[in-house]
């Protein structure tokens, strides 16, 4: 009961990305420091879209990073984000890792402004490459967040949604009824947007 929170009538879309969207605005709360008018998201799966939309928020302005352009196209439509260049050698006072392969890490690296935070969202057991040199001479800040602190992160989050502040359910793609949860799971892995399942309900 002390982990279930009451909240409006909302469309679905909203409830279902209240969790999540909690673990973004709670990795933003842990930053010491002021945010920067500028970021970089790598990743537009469903954590990166929805720390885009929280750096939006709060009026920086996100550019965005994924292999799959589908995924970066869904972004700059849906949330109005900038879709990074990858001939352009444009560097961020933040950066923000929401897959955590070493190969995105290594882009969050050179992708980073002197002094830049770099904040990691992916749980990845590989090993990525940060040598102490980069490290100092770039005066690198790294930063890892995991979920969130109960209960005052879900009251900050389950209140803004409430309160029609944010709607995260914006970066809902496709809804799938529980008889087609596998292909649910198969979706997610390249789907523009979040997925989820509807879990069917008992009228009686």
């Amino acid at each position: 009961a002390s982990r279930a929170w009451p909240m409006a009538a909302l469309d679905p879309e909203d409830l279902v990305s209240v969790e999540p969207f909690t673990v973004v605005e709670t990795a933003l709360r842990r930053l010491p420091t002021d945010l920067p008018d500028r970021a970089l998201v790598i990743g537009a799966g469903a954590q990166g879209l929805l720390m885009s939309l929280a750096l939006k928020r709060r009026g920086a302005a996100v550019h965005i990073s994924d292999l799959n352009r589908d995924r970066v196209d869904f972004a700059c439509e849906v949330l109005d984000v900038l879709a990074l260049d990858p001939d352009n050698e444009l560097h961020f006072p933040l950066v923000v890792d929401s897959t955590g392969v070493p190969t995105a890490m290594a882009e969050a690296i050179r992708r980073s402004e002197v002094g830049a935070t770099i904040v990691e969202l992916g749980l990845d057991g590989r090993s990525f490459e940060l040598d102490a040199t980069t490290l100092v001479r770039n005066q690198l800040v790294l930063r890892g967040s995991l979920t969130y602190d109960h209960p005052r992160d879900f009251a900050w989050s389950t209140a803004l949604v409430s309160d029609g502040a944010v709607s995260p359910g914006r970066v809902v793609s496709h809804e799938f009824p529980l008889v087609e949860a596998q292909a649910a799971f198969d979706a997610c892995a390249s789907a523009p947007g979040k997925t989820w399942i509807r879990m069917p309900t008992n009228a009686g």
